[in-house]
C-alpha cells in the first residue's frame, strides 16, 4: 500500500503559530518527465509558474559558501540562507536532504552577516544593503534566471527549476518548526512524496543549480 501524506497545513498558519524558528527541509531530485499528472492524480493542485533572477554574494575569502552559508539576492531582495542548528550531516552538493533557515528580515539579516564574520559590526540596520555589502569586500560571483512551476502534495511543496543556462531539477521540500521530531517527520514525508511520484535523487556529481553553475563557469 502506498503511503498517505499528511494533510497540508497551509504555511500562513504555520507563520502565525511559530513566528520564528522555522525551517525549510529540502531535497533536490531529478525532474520527472510526467510531474504534472502525477500531482493531480494524487489530488495535489499547481501553485502556477514564476520566473525570477538570483544573484550569489561573497567575499573573495569565501567567507559565507565555506560555511555553508549563502546570500542571495533574488530580484532585488536579499536573503540568507544558513544551515539549521540540529540538522543532519550532509555534503554540499547534490540530492542530499538539507535543512536551512531563511533570513529575509534586514535586521536579523545584517545580524547574522555580522556573526557570520562578513560585515563590520558598525554597520546598521537602515543602510542601503549593496554598498555596505561592497564596501565590507563583498560582491556578486554568480547571477542566473529562473523559471519556477511549483506544486501542493500533502504538505510538502514541490519546486520544479529551469535555469537560463539549461540545468533542470525539482525540489521537494517542508517547512517545519526546527525541533529534532519535526525535522525527522519533514525528511520522512518528502521521502514518501519522491516515493509516490518516483523521483530519483540527484547524484553527487549533479548538483542544484548553483553548484551547477559554479563547475560550468
Amino acid at each position: 500500500m502506498k503511503p498517505k501524506l499528511r494533510l497540508w497545513l497551509p504555511l500562513a498558519f504555520l507563520c502565525m503559530r511559530l513566528r520564528v524558528g522555522l525551517v525549510e527541509v529540502e531535497q533536490k531530485f531529478k525532474v520527472p518527465s510526467d510531474l504534472a499528472q502525477q500531482v493531480a492524480a494524487l489530488n495535489g493542485r499547481s501553485l502556477g509558474a514564476r520566473s525570477f533572477r538570483d544573484e550569489y554574494w561573497d567575499n573573495e575569502a569565501w567567507r559565507l559558501c565555506t560555511q555553508d552559508c549563502w546570500l542571495r539576492r533574488r530580484d532585488g531582495a536579499f536573503e540568507l540562507k544558513r544551515p539549521a542548528s540540529g540538522g543532519s550531516e550532509r555534503r554540499r552538493s547534490g540530492g542530499e536532504t538539507a535543512e536551512f533557515q531563511e533570513i529575509t528580515e534586514e535586521a536579523e539579516l545584517v545580524a547574522a552577516l555580522k556573526e557570520l564574520g562578513a560585515l563590520d559590526s558598525a554597520v546598521g540596520v537602515g543602510e542601503r544593503l549593496p554598498p555596505a555589502l561592497r564596501s565590507a569586500g563583498l560582491a556578486p560571483f554568480a547571477a542566473f534566471g529562473t523559471r519556477r512551476a511549483s506544486y501542493q502534495l500533502g504538505r510538502v511543496q514541490l519546486d520544479v527549476d529551469e535555469a537560463d543556462f539549461g540545468h533542470g531539477v525539482m525540489e521537494i521540500e517542508v517547512i517545519c518548526d526546527g525541533s529534532p521530531s519535526a525535522l525527522a517527520l519533514a525528511r520522512q514525508d518528502i521521502g514518501e512524496a519522491a516515493g509516490l511520484l518516483g523521483a530519483e535523487p540527484l547524484e553527487a556529481s549533479r548538483g542544484g543549480k548553483l553548484e551547477t553553475y559554479i563547475r560550468r563557469w
